[in-house]
């Protein structure tokens, strides 16, 4: 990775009190210089988090977020026949009133 020590010496080239960064041919080259390292940096991050990601799921340690929801969909079902409103079903059940609707609706129930 780079080091700090190059990025201030790098910013040091530019006087970001005389000039405006953008208007100014090095200030544009600092500006595209940083946001290349930036996207650099973050596009090794995100592969390592792939890798990781694709080992632990290999293993049988990842196995992604719990769908709560889904997994409530015939609770919320229920206390909808039941004649609850949609808020009511969200706060007893602990999901967001959004996600009632999404259930509601693609059971195509009416909220």
């Amino acid at each position: 990775m780079v080091k700090l020590q190059c990025l201030i010496s790098c910013a040091h080239m530019v006087d970001w009190r005389r000039q405006k960064q953008e208007q100014h041919p090095k200030g544009r080259l600092m500006l595209k210089l940083l946001a290349s390292i930036s996207q650099f940096e973050r596009e090794v991050m995100l592969e390592r988090q792939r890798e990781g990601v694709a080992k632990a799921k290999g293993e049988g340690k990842y196995k992604g977020r719990a769908l709560t929801t889904h997994a409530k969909s015939d609770q919320i079902l229920e206390l909808n026949r039941q004649g609850l409103t949609s808020e009511g079903i969200a706060t007893q059940t602990g999901t967001g009133v959004a996600s009632v609707y999404r259930v509601l609706k693609a059971a195509r129930v009416a909220p």
